[in-house]
């Protein structure tokens, strides 16, 4: 344990790198300790994905008040428990090889992603809990009594709770006593193993029907890599094989293995799937042939296949692979590497292999200390990263270096899109931001953008962002139906977007349709997201460009939605004052229906608004379709129970806001 943290102190320097920022930084919820019951599930009875690693998260930022160093001296005392949990279980599965065993684990270069960088946590959390059930599982087999058994739940619970992954313990257990007690003691556990089973299978349900959520909800989902299992299967038998060399060797280290890093494989006519296939075949084989002569020994392979089947696309997953899934594997590895290293012979090779590793630790953690350093050290192993290209190229162009930032834009564009939109997402960003270089060149500059986006487009139907870059290059040259129809083939695809509908609508309104087919995105707009107050602010800024002449009511309804109060009261001083002017076009109640029958009629906007369905959900929208010219609003005001029986839209007083229903009093 002392080992293990001494190799990762430099760690604690380290900053929030990558996914921290989304996990930690820009998550609200681990501020305070007041949120752990909420994610843990003690109020909704629903614990929160990976709780346990999100209420390690406040504690963290409770101790360090948002420091980093808090977080990963957190990660450093947990690699350090793992460590002893290693020992611990080995010392009762193969007692000559639990020292050696140790150290290779607490300095098994592969873990530094895991350790060093606070997102991998998980994998950390879940790995302690599944070897203290594991140790708690060997003690219930050695002693019996139901306070072990109760151990093993609660580790089991929540390893799931850290990372699922943790679902295979019961497998685990079970593999250890087919080795060691053979079919018989698995007949008389198996009440044991068919609940640990059953509860291990709900997991890997619940995870597989989120995912399908996620994929309906358009939210990018997860599926295999060639779309199905078996077209997919070259693939996995790469993904496989090289988790096992970097169990083995742990060298040339990458943080993202994303799009074109590790190239997919589409067929087995690809030799780099029959290599991968090949090792795959030789490790299981070597294998069964350990288990035949050693069970322990032969169990400890088993552990690493057993561990690496959850994470190596077997169950599709958005990374296609990830060093920080190789933590709990890794417990098997340096189980068998202890066996092999643990006689009086083998003890000068131990040493020079922990001094080798404890090098390669110090330096990759060097590596991870912030974002740029690891993105840097990612393209020099694997510059055909995309991911990786792409996020320097932020960095550069936040510092200001246009130039790097160009080079390396034209890198992403180079790799192009890949095979699925989690593969395209840095080359369709890429292709944005290449555009606002392009628009700078004239009437050539456009050309290029409108292609590059088109391209964009092509890879990633459903990303808002492109179409409104198209269609912002499109208005620009007068071509405003082309923009248009971009846009609308965007929301037939599922674009759920408020500036998409809001561009829609706009482009709508200059090419001269009718109001009611203006505003028709954005009232489907407004029914899927009824509470969201800066969309309902949109559409009452867009009605207010649509109609001029009642401009004063939409901008109030706007800056009250979007909480600017003194606009607002500037705003309704200038309606009561145009209000006031009005009265004199409605000098009595007699006359009062017919004439504002006639300026609704002469008002193109305001009769297509009155003449959309009733239905909508939005509170906000309602109230803008009534704010029309001031002097129609008193018509109504004055003779409502006749404009009525005058309309089929049901009585527009509802629509009206309260402060005017107030000044109409008022004024009467």
């Amino acid at each position: 344990m002392l080992v293990a943290a001494l190799a990762y102190a430099n760690a604690l320097g380290g900053s929030f790198v990558g996914d921290d920022r989304q996990l930690v930084l820009e998550n609200p919820a681990v501020r305070s300790l007041k949120n752990v019951p909420a994610m843990l599930g003690l109020e909704t009875g629903v614990p929160e994905a990976r709780a346990l690693r999100n209420a390690s998260y406040a504690l963290d930022w409770f101790v360090g008040n948002g420091s980093p160093v808090a977080f990963h001296v957190t990660n450093l005392l947990l690699h350090a428990l793992a460590t002893g949990l290693v020992f611990a279980v080995a010392r009762r599965v193969m007692p000559r090889a639990a020292l050696a065993s140790a150290l290779l684990f607490a300095l098994h270069p592969a873990h530094t992603e895991s350790v060093a960088w606070i997102a991998g946590r998980k994998d950390v959390l879940a790995t302690v809990f599944v070897l203290a059930g594991f140790l708690s599982f060997l003690r219930w087999r050695e002693r019996g009594g139901n306070r072990w058994l109760a151990w093993l739940a609660a580790a089991f619970v929540a390893g799931v709770l850290s990372k699922e992954v943790a679902c295979v313990l019961p497998v685990l257990c079970l593999a250890y006593d087919a080795s060691v007690g053979g079919w018989r003691a698995i007949r008389t556990r198996w009440l044991l193993y068919a609940i640990g089973g059953a509860i291990a299978l709900v997991v890997v349900a619940a995870v597989l029907f989120e995912w399908r959520v996620s994929a309906v909800a358009g939210a990018g989902g997860f599926h295999w890599v060639a779309g199905t299992l078996a077209k997919s299967a070259p693939t996995i038998a790469r993904v496989v094989s090289r988790y096992l060399v970097l169990l083995v060797l742990p060298v040339r280290l990458v943080a993202d293995y994303s799009f074109d890093a590790f190239p997919i494989s589409s067929s087995w006519s690809d030799p780099f799937a029959i290599a991968g296939l090949a090792l795959v075949v030789f490790a299981f084989v070597a294998g069964v042939v350990v288990w035949r002569r050693n069970r322990s020994l032969g169990f400890a392979m088993a552990w690493i296949g057993l561990a690496l089947a959850p994470v190596a696309q077997i169950i599709p997953h958005h990374e296609l692979l990830s060093e920080h899934d190789l933590y709990l594997p890794s417990v098997g590895i340096c189980w068998v590497g202890g066996w092999f290293f643990s006689t009086r012979a083998a003890r000068p090779f131990l040493v020079t292999t922990c001094v080798l590793f404890a090098l390669l630790v110090i330096r990759r953690n060097g590596e991870w200390r912030d974002e740029r350093s690891i993105l840097e050290s990612t393209v020099r192993v694997a510059p055909r990263c995309a991911r990786a290209q792409f996020n320097l190229a932020r960095l550069d162009g936040e510092r200001g270096d246009a130039e790097s930032m160009r080079l390396r834009l034209l890198a992403v564009d180079a790799i192009g899109p890949g095979p699925d939109a989690m593969a395209s997402r840095a080359f369709v960003a890429a292709e944005n931001e290449i555009v606002v270089q392009a628009l700078r060149g004239g009437a050539t500059g456009a050309a290029e953008a409108e292609s590059r986006l088109r391209r964009a487009i092509a890879a990633m139907p459903q990303d808002a962002g492109s179409r409104l870059n198209l269609a912002s290059v499109l208005g620009s040259q007068g071509r405003v139906a082309d923009a248009a129809t971009v846009l609308e083939d965007g929301v037939r695809r599922g674009i759920d977007d408020a500036t998409v509908t809001r561009t829609l609508a706009r482009a709508r309104g200059e090419l001269g349709l009718p109001a009611a087919d203006v505003l028709a995105p954005l009232a489907a707009s407004l029914r899927a997201a009824r509470r969201d107050v800066d969309r309902d602010a949109g559409v009452a800024l867009l009605l207010l460009q649509l109609d001029r002449s009642h401009d004063d009511g939409l901008r109030l309804l706007a800056y009250r939605a979007l909480g600017r109060s003194a606009e607002a009261s500037e705003c309704r001083r200038r309606i009561v004052a145009d209000v006031r002017g009005g009265v004199d076009l409605v000098p009595n109640r007699a006359g009062a229906r017919k004439r504002a029958l006639e300026v609704a009629r002469r008002d193109s906007n305001g009769c297509a608004l009155l003449d959309l369905p009733g239905a909508l959900d939005s509170v906000s929208m309602k109230r803008a379709l009534g704010h029309l010219r001031a002097h129609v609003i008193l018509a109504i005001a004055a003779e409502r129970e006749s404009w009525r029986e005058a309309t089929a839209a049901g009585d527009p007083w509802r629509l009206v806001d309260t402060d005017f229903r107030r000044l109409f009093g008022e004024l009467r």
